[in-house]
């Protein structure tokens, strides 16, 4: 039988820890201090897995069932939902971490590692300081793009 929102709402805390089944794999888990975490049961490659989808109301009833179908989706295909989640959020933790004025601290600091000489690491800095100011230097290196003042 498939969960209502006032179900979930009014679940609570027990001794122990227990789930509350919505179908095709996907169970509100509530923990005996009252939390309530959403996951997902699966086979992937003969292995019984679990994919987590957040908590509860954070992550409501109807988000659950679109996260519950994209998985399975994923898996219809041949991939794994698990492995699936970890690589998007490496991905989206380099994206961030790549702005242009990391990248600049960074190239600074291979010059000078190299053994640059003292006036090109003050040139360096000025330049890369400069351009690296509040407007580009937290930006992401992926969405810096050239501008073309005449047709390319």
């Amino acid at each position: 039988m498939a969960l209502s929102d006032t179900a979930c709402r009014s679940a609570k805390g027990r001794d122990s820890e227990y789930k509350l089944s919505d179908g095709g794999g996907l169970y509100l888990l509530v923990k005996p201090n009252g939390t309530r975490l959403w996951s997902q049961a699966y086979r992937f490659g003969n292995k019984q897995k679990k994919l987590s989808h957040g908590a509860y109301p954070t992550v409501g009833l109807a988000d659950a069932r679109r996260l519950r179908d994209e998985a399975k989706k994923l898996l219809a295909s041949g991939i794994d939902p698990s492995a699936d989640k970890k690589v998007r959020k490496i991905a989206a933790a380099v994206a961030t971490e790549s702005t242009f004025g990391g990248i600049a601290a960074e190239y600074l600091a291979r010059i000078e590692d190299d053994g640059a000489a003292p006036s090109t690491l003050t040139k360096n800095k000025w330049m890369l300081q400069d351009l690296a100011g509040p407007s580009l230097g937290a930006r992401p290196i992926a969405e810096i793009t050239a501008t073309c003042a005449s047709p390319c």
